[in-house]
């Protein structure tokens, strides 16, 4: 299975980055004249995917007739657990957003949730390391540490990863944001739970999901989340998914919003 994955893997990271046509919604996602946003899926310790995005994004950006300092890149959460990279990840994160002409912000999604509580009480929050958190720790010099270690082992990993994490990645996992509106856009991790209304949405749905997903016709936004793998890119009109599982299919997309339309660059 690893040999197949890698062989897979080889094979997606030759592609070069490229935006797809522009999708067809049946809303608009209006946001301010002048202004351009790229929302961008989940990362996964993918660096080198998340490199090749940027520089993407850029080169797009540099074509459009916006104002550089009003094109906003929205990070969807998910930074990191999976592939190997977490560390260097948040690095470039840090380093975009002092180079960036614009605005650049950072969403949390459910694995950095599950890191800040590992942090924060690592006995209670050790599941995290069975769904991605190990790779994490690794990429800041933890080892030997599994969910099943005993407790006293647990402890001495959170205490090492304590140490070893600079304080920058530590603002940066603390101020890491639930949610952005812009105009009629409402950018989120998980997505939404249409049952509810926008004011009354829970954190538990926000980070991890559990509605079904998909904005009623009344909601006042169209949706812009990841967290949900699909194979391309989605614009059903009231929700967009860009989460095109960049750990093992080497592609992280960015969902384009200009002047209502909607389109995709990718790795």
């Amino acid at each position: 299975m690893a040999f197949l994955k890698n062989i897979i893997r080889q094979i997606v990271l030759g592609q070069s980055a490229e935006r797809t046509a522009p999708a067809q919604p049946t809303m608009s996602p209006v946001i301010p004249d002048g202004t351009l946003v790229y929302a961008v899926g989940d990362i996964h310790g993918r660096v080198d995917c998340l490199e090749r995005l940027i520089q993407a994004i850029q080169a797009d950006a540099a074509t459009a007739a916006v104002d550089p300092a009003r094109v906003t890149i929205i990070f969807l959460g998910d930074y990191v657990d999976r592939a190997d990279e977490s560390r260097s990840v948040i690095d470039r994160c840090l380093k975009l957003r002092d180079e960036w002409p614009g605005q650049v912000l950072f969403l949390r999604g459910n694995h950095e949730e599950a890191l800040m509580d590992f942090l924060r009480d690592p006995l209670a929050g050790r599941a995290w390391l069975s769904f991605g958190g190990l790779s994490t720790l690794m990429s800041y010099g933890v080892a030997d540490i599994a969910s099943h270690s005993p407790d006293a082992r647990i402890v001495d990993a959170r205490e090492q990863f304590h140490v070893n994490l600079p304080d920058s990645h530590r603002q940066f996992y603390e101020t890491t944001i639930p949610y952005h509106v812009i105009g009629k856009v409402s950018c989120r991790h998980a997505g939404i739970d249409p049952t509810l209304a926008p004011e009354a949405q829970v954190p538990r749905t926000r980070y991890w999901g559990g509605g079904s997903g998909e904005p009623t016709a009344e909601w006042p936004h169209v949706v812009v989340h990841g967290h949900h793998v699909v194979d391309s890119p989605e614009n059903t009109g009231q929700r967009i998914n860009v989460d095109t599982g960049a750990y093992f299919s080497g592609k992280l997309t960015a969902a384009r919003i200009e002047n209502g339309d909607v389109s995709f660059v990718q790795s």
